[in-house]
């Protein structure tokens, strides 16, 4: 079926974007812990404090950050708050779980849109001390809206094939990637 198709390329994408997210969160987030260390060690031991460290700090911070959130919302690792989900029937549950990712897809849609032009505003905006552009700094927000609108893609063509099956594997609707409950 053309469905189940699409759900196999969304999941090597998704798998792709989430790669990509790791690639990026890991060095931000050491990026963010060494700067900061070595402020502190240059500011209280040899009490010549670094010019530049918080405008890295803050790219690093916010890379890290957003591609952090795409991580945790492809893993299911975010905060979830499913208490009254969980006593709904399966088919109630499963029809509402594929409304609430169509609403978080229109979320990442406006995410991406003015994420770039958010980016595209900041670019005469330079940070002082390191001389670049400001917009680096907020490119990460629709680059993550780009993953996480990829990750519910795969997630609602995920349920779709379920819903045309009429297959009961999965049992937690909300949160299934990858063909398993995480």
């Amino acid at each position: 079926m053309k469905i189940e198709q699409s759900y196999q390329i969304f999941q090597k994408t998704s798998k792709h974007a989430d790669c990509v997210a790791r690639i990026i969160c890991f060095p931000g987030a050491v990026i963010f812990v060494v700067v900061i260390l070595a402020q502190v060690f240059f500011r209280y031991v040899l009490h010549r404090p670094i010019e530049w460290y918080l405008e890295v700090v803050e790219i690093s911070y916010m890379w890290a950050l957003f591609m952090g959130i795409s991580i945790a919302y492809k893993t299911g690792s975010h905060v979830q708050f499913i208490f009254l989900f969980n006593k709904l029937g399966t088919k109630i549950q499963r029809y509402l779980a594929c409304a609430c990712q169509f609403l978080a897809l229109l979320f990442f849609v406006f995410m991406v849109i003015y994420g770039f032009k958010f980016f595209a505003f900041s670019k005469n905006y330079m940070m002082p001390t390191i001389e670049i552009s400001q917009q680096w700094k907020f490119l990460c927000v629709p680059i993550s809206g780009i993953i996480l609108f990829i990750h519910t893609l795969e997630l609602i063509f995920g349920n779709l094939v379920d819903m045309i099956t009429k297959s009961d594997e999965r049992t937690d609707f909300y949160r299934t990637i990858g063909g398993h409950a995480v």
